[in-house]
């Protein structure tokens, strides 16, 4: 009877829990993201259930073909497609599933479980597991007589006439199951937490191509020259020419595709060999398309000449000699294979010039890594990752995880069939061995035994087995017979162990389920289940892309708010040392603001992710005192270092000028980064976002919102009467926009330092890697992890609520993710920027 409950307990508990990929209905998924908030939390452990009826309202997971499994609700279902959103996000879903590529049905959640599973997964989870089991199968074995103990204790005369085989070696069989169990647990650990494929890098060279030429014409009759003509390498004499005309011809090529633009001018550097330099230029900064182009300038000698008398008339230096340096400054962006692109070509041409010629440095080598100082020719690659088949390292081989899973299941399944099959035919044994002694007598007397000899076996053969000494020879056999016949040890120790076995085998198929959780996918393309790789997100809060941002648009309640217009008074300043806090400048006719740098507390310094404050210690830098706008964007896309954006609703809904100064969305993080670049800056570090949003270098004050610690929604654009998001809703308060609205439109939210929008609007795109938390080590300018699989966004945005907006908040979405609420800013490192400010400066823009 125990043994037959315990078969049906187990086979209802794989009907109900069963994965999907061992045959069953139940995924298991690990909520990772915070787009189901407070209803599902990150950690959270869904167990899901397939169901042909999805009806609006409920909670699924789908497979999203660029970011993942999504769990998220249906809100509309139309044209055999479902439409889902976060209950947390201000969007929709940009991509509607249909049934088939839903996984399943939130059947119910477990709070937290998924952070201990998440343990388990770990190598030390892994052997804490397997370290338990096996202690838990010695016990049980130390614990009980070995089975052969009892058969050396057995009556010569039974063992003739015993059934033999398979109750001889059942003890045997079962610990070769029990073994092959655990080891095939343990595959399936490694196996299913790993992906099918994995990321290979992959270099993709590229080349820039040069070449210099110079020319100079003399006078026919002067019979110095073959030709009329100076060619490249051949002096210029200074009593024949005045003039010479350099040129540069240049190539960018790549075996892979590419696109890219090109920014290039031509400059003289006229040097002493004290130090004195001096710049002519030559051709003015042009940009060119498709990769090639050939610039040229005339070198005025007699010019140069003046230059360097005048500079010994005034210092009373005297050289003999000076160096002339004909150097293009070439400026490539775009794209290589695919993957944004940004890289700088400056090669030089050496030439000595003293009262009677000008001539070519000899034994000169070009600085890059191939040509020579007329040819120069320099490499450079980029990082593209490639999905390869991935494989698992054992004992000095490498096993394909596809190979892998297929062993890891076969012993599971082989396992437990053979662990069944065992307590089934122990149970059976039980039920059609003899039961008397008659029927003993009866199966003796049919082999011709003597009956008194058969009765005085079959009882001292029972009384060993039950430990009561044996019979006094001779002996009268007892006057009644028992009732039954003890259950015999080795049938009672499968059983025991089929009970543990049993329930333990279930338990691991459904542990290594959700070890693997997140892994479970149901690709409609293939109709199977897939797993997805352990380094990505389980659950991913989905960005949405602007072009499906929603079905039907967004009316704009009440007048927009006047956009404000900000003065930008350029400093005069010798050097960023002169600036003070707060001060504007222009990059790239972009305000940007001075931050000081120094130390702070980074972090809320109460429960959460962002709670462990830590000091952190940051250079100068300057920040964008704005969001990075549609019409900044469209000068990037013009250059032809940036795609063409999707326009979001809000843009639609703009006038022309208001549109033009929208926060641009829609665009990745590699989008971002490669405009920063484009634009001779970079992403900010998450350190750097949040200094400039909360911190006072005045006083050394932190704020909770950038205008201060108390909440006040005339300061921002969020999430008001107009939000498409019930979730975060405020009725009491329109701020005038639906969505996003022109930056700068909330002057009176600015931070300490004068930042604007640093809540609210869009979430911003940060450099780093996002980390569970932050480090409570004091750090110096800290970039994040190394590596992750989702991008930190600060911020918040007009979709959020208050808690999203504060300035320590953070989320994180895959560096891919689009999203109509989702923008970026740029910065620039102080030690960077001031020449190149100064310049501005002093052409009076």
């Amino acid at each position: 009877m125990i043994i037959a409950l315990l078969v049906l307990l187990v086979g209802a508990a794989w009907a109900l829990f069963a994965p999907v990929q061992f045959g069953g209905r139940a995924a298991y998924v690990i909520v990772s993201g915070n787009s189901m908030e407070p209803f599902l939390e990150r950690g959270d452990l869904a167990i899901l259930r397939r169901s042909g009826d999805y009806q609006v309202g409920d909670v699924v997971t789908y497979y999203h073909p660029r970011f993942g499994p999504v769990i998220h609700r249906i809100i509309d279902q139309s044209e055999g497609r479902f439409t889902l959103q976060g209950d947390n996000n201000g969007w929709v879903d940009s991509y509607r599933p249909t049934a088939d590529e839903i996984v399943g049905e939130l059947w119910f959640h477990i709070p937290a479980v998924g952070k201990a599973v998440n343990r388990l997964r770990t190598p030390a989870g892994m052997a804490l597991l397997g370290g338990l089991l096996g202690l838990l199968l010695a016990a049980d074995l130390l614990a009980r007589k070995h089975p052969s103990q009892l058969r050396r204790q057995r009556n010569p005369m039974k063992d003739r006439y015993s059934s033999g085989t398979l109750e001889e070696f059942r003890g045997d069989i079962i610990v070769l199951l029990i073994v092959l169990l655990l080891v095939s647990s343990v595959l399936t650990f490694v196996a299913f937490r790993q992906p099918l494929t994995a990321l290979s890098s992959e270099q993709i060279a590229y080349r820039h191509i040069g070449s210099f030429g110079y020319s100079a014409a003399v006078p026919p009759s002067a019979g110095v020259y073959d030709s009329d003509h100076v060619q490249t390498g051949e002096p210029i004499f200074r009593r024949l020419a005045d003039r010479a005309v350099v040129s540069f011809d240049y190539q960018f090529t790549s075996e892979a595709t590419h696109q890219v633009a090109v920014t290039y001018r031509l400059i003289a550097q006229v040097s002493g060999v004290n130090g004195w330099r001096r710049t002519l230029e030559l051709q003015p900064e042009t940009t060119a398309e498709g990769g090639a182009f050939t610039v040229s300038g005339v070198l005025d000698l007699d010019e140069v000449e003046e230059i360097i008398n005048t500079l010994e008339e005034r210092t009373g230096i005297d050289n003999n000699r000076y160096t002339i340096l004909i150097v293009p400054e070439v400026t490539v962006s775009g794209t290589v294979a695919g993957q944004p692109f940004y890289d700088e070509f400056s090669p030089s041409l050496r030439f000595f010039l003293d009262v009677n010629q000008l001539w070519l440095a000899e034994d000169q080598t070009y600085s890059g890594e191939q040509g020579d100082a007329v040819h120069p020719i320099q490499e450079g690659t980029v990082e593209r990752f490639v999905p390869v088949p991935n494989v698992i390292p054992v004992l000095g081989l490498k096993l394909p995880v596809q190979t892998a899973r297929w062993l890891a299941a076969g012993g599971i399944l082989l396992s437990a069939g053979g662990l069944l099959a065992m307590g089934a035919l122990s149970l059976w044994g039980t039920a059609a061995g003899p039961t008397s002694l008659a029927s003993r007598r009866t199966d003796r007397t049919a082999e011709h035994i003597p009956p008194h000899l058969a009765v005085e076996a079959e009882l001292r053969s029972i009384a060993r087995e039950l430990g009561e000494g044996e019979l006094p020879a001779g002996g009268d056999a007892p006057a009644t017979e028992p009732a039954r016949e003890p259950v015999r040890l080795p049938g009672l120790l499968a059983s025991r162990q089929m009970l543990a076995l049993g329930a333990g085998a279930a338990i691991l198929v459904l542990v290594g389920s959700a070890a693997g959780v997140g892994y479970l996918v149901y690709r409609s393309e293939a109709r199977q289940v897939a797993f997805l790789p352990a380094t990505e997100p389980e659950t991913v809060p989905l960005a949405s892309s602007v072009e499906a941002a929603s079905e039907e648009p967004i009316p704009a309640a009440g007048q927009p708010a006047e956009t404000a217009q900000e003065e930008t008074e350029l400093l005069a300043m010798e050097g960023v040392a002169d600036l003070e806090p707060g001060s504007v400048i222009l990059q790239a006719d972009v305000p940007m603001v001075y931050v000081p740098g120094g130390t702070f507390l980074m972090g809320a310094g109460s429960e959460g992710e962002d709670a462990a404050s830590h000091p952190v210690t940051l250079s100068p830098y300057f920040i964008d005192m704005h969001e990075v706008t549609v019409e900044q964007w469209e000068a990037c896309v013009a250059a032809g270092a940036c795609p063409e954006p999707a326009a979001g609703e809000a843009e639609d809904a703009a006038g022309a000028g208001d549109a033009a100064r929208l926060p641009v969305t829609g665009v990745t993080w590699y989008e971002a980064d490669a405009y920063c670049r484009w634009r001779g800056a970079r992403l900010p570090t998450e350190a750097e976002w949040e200094m400039a949003a909360r911190w006072d270098p005045a006083t050394d004050i932190l704020t909770l919102y950038p205008w201060g610690d108390e909440w006040d929604p005339e300061r921002l654009n969020y999430c008001d009467a107009d939000c498409p998001n019930e979730a975060f809703r405020d009725p009491e308060h329109s701020d005038g926009w639906a969505q996003a609205a022109p930056v700068g439109s909330f002057p009176q939210g600015a931070s300490p330092l004068g930042v604007l929008d640093m809540a609210g609007n869009v979430a911003e795109w940060v450099a780093d890697w996002y980390a569970d938390a932050y480090s409570a080590t004091p750090q110096e300018n800290p970039t994040g992890p190394e590596t992750g699989t989702l991008r930190v966004v600060r911020g918040g945005s007009w979709g959020g609520g208050m808690a999203g907006l504060r300035s320590t908040a953070r989320s994180a979405f895959p560096p891919e993710a689009r999203n109509a609420g989702l923008g970026f800013r740029c910065a620039v490192s102080a030690d960077e920027i001031a020449p190149f400010t100064l310049q501005e400066q002093g052409s009076g823009q």
